[in-house]
């Protein structure tokens, strides 16, 4: 990618939220991201195509449109999607006929609809720019598409050829790995405090020879490796990247598996195909209490979770009995009370929906500094960034069993990614250099 671009774009396709952020100034010294149906900087990875299977709509409103058809059963006519593109890490012998699959289990091309998402993205981040910059030409944007480290070459091919197939010239698009694209957000930010012999602090951004720990925790993934910087804003990587399909999400779907060990499956089922619309809001409504929840000691704690009018007549008609009264014959029956269309989870309750995937990421964060002190190196720095590293609960953990470490999160840790892809698009080399491994290559083939 030439390095004098006007304008370079980087698309942020997580599992979870998509986005994109821009920039005219080689320096980055502006960095700005879009705001679209009314969320800030990134909209959930929902997709809608109608009956022709043409894009209807992205985010928020493919889910509540979805929601709404599904009252009157148009919906079934309608294909939508979510949590797609973990299928590109969890298949094997990954080839250009992959299908992916709607809520309803209907076939249909995956390189069609990452190809159409990235062509959305496209065409809303071309029409930010046309109004916000004058003089601007389309054709000479440069494009930066993120992509999980951990990913097969085969997946990481994938993309690309979705991204050309979206409209995105060869010579003009970049793909950069994502813990990459943090590590260069990361390196001109202040992330430490400073405590000043005058008794005052300072912010300080990390200096040459400084060794650390990068996790990017996100709602589908899980990417780790180790850093050190060196001259020149640049890092060396000391260990690549590891780790696995997990994230924010799986305590979202460790909570729909309390229902169905409540109410059982079918009752479960039936709630979330009959009444959509209630389901989206219980699990928008548990998504804020996630994220507020936080680590305790006192059982006594409690989170509240309004229960849905849908969810309640489900039971009634499967058990003819309320919910409260089904409630009183599981073996939750001391931990989780029913008032008042409420429901009331005890703080052990709530830990063990994180407690998995929590456990999952710190054993990777453990075995990985064991590994480093086995051949001498000693890290004692971890950067978390992503949507996940803002959960208080993963935060407070991470405090309290990172024993001897130090847990920095650094300013807009969320949109780490996506801020600095963008200035990875705008150098002639990589900032992050590979002394133990051949320079990433993107010239592999997908199987036929």
């Amino acid at each position: 990618m030439a390095g004098d671009s006007c304008v370079v774009i980087a698309l942020d396709f997580g599992s979870t939220y998509i986005g994109y952020a821009f920039s005219h100034d080689k320096e980055c010294r502006e960095i700005f991201t879009a705001s679209s149906d009314g969320y800030k900087e990134r909209i959930p990875n929902a997709v809608l195509l109608n009956t022709n299977k043409d894009l209807d709509c992205i985010g928020e409103a493919a889910k509540r449109k979805y929601a709404d058809m599904t009252e009157n059963g148009t919906h079934r006519t309608w294909f939508y999607f979510e949590w797609y593109k973990t299928v590109l890490h969890k298949t094997e012998n990954l080839t250009r006929d992959l299908e992916v699959f709607d809520s309803q289990g209907r076939p249909i091309s995956g390189m069609l609809l990452f190809g159409m998402v990235i062509q959305y993205m496209k065409r809303q981040a071309e029409n930010q720019i046309v109004q916000a910059l004058v003089g601007i030409q389309i054709e000479k944007i440069k494009w930066v598409l993120t992509v999980p480290a951990i990913w097969s070459d085969s997946a990481k091919q994938f993309m690309r050829e979705a991204a050309y197939r979206a409209g995105i010239d060869a010579e003009n698009l970049k793909l950069v790995l994502e813990p990459e694209a943090a590590a260069a957000h990361c390196l001109n930010k202040p992330m430490c405090v400073v405590v000043k012999q005058s008794g005052g602090t300072q912010y300080e951004k990390f200096h040459p020879g400084q060794k650390y720990i990068l996790a990017d925790l996100g709602g589908g993934t899980v990417d780790i490796c180790i850093h050190e910087v060196i001259e020149g804003d640049k890092v060396r990587e000391i260990h690549r990247a590891i780790g696995d399909i997990t994230g924010g999400n799986d305590v979202n779907i460790s909570f729909e598996q309390l229902f169905v060990k409540l109410f059982g499956a079918p009752t479960w089922m039936k709630f979330k195909t009959e009444y959509m619309d209630e389901y989206v809001d219980l699990m928008s409504n548990f998504e804020t209490k996630k994220r507020e929840f936080e680590a305790s000691s006192l059982d006594t704690d409690e989170t509240i979770i309004r229960i849905p009018v849908g969810l309640q007549d489900a039971i009634r008609e499967e058990y003819n009995a309320s919910f409260a009264d089904v409630l009183q014959d599981t073996t939750y029956v001391d931990r989780i009370h029913y008032r008042r269309n409420k429901m009331i989870l005890k703080h052990s309750v709530m830990e063990e929906l994180f407690q998995r995937t929590v456990q999952s990421i710190m054993e990777k964060l453990q075995n990985l500094l064991q590994d480093m002190v086995a051949i001498g190196e000693f890290i004692s720095v971890l950067v978390m960034v992503g949507g996940f590293s803002e959960s208080k609960y993963v935060r407070q953990r991470m405090q309290a069993e990172m024993q001897g470490v130090r847990v920095i999160y650094p300013p807009e840790g969320s949109l780490a990614v996506m801020k600095g892809a963008v200035k990875m698009g705008f150098r002639r080399q990589n900032p992050v250099i590979k002394e133990r491994r051949a320079q990433f290559n993107y010239g592999f083939k997908l199987l036929v």
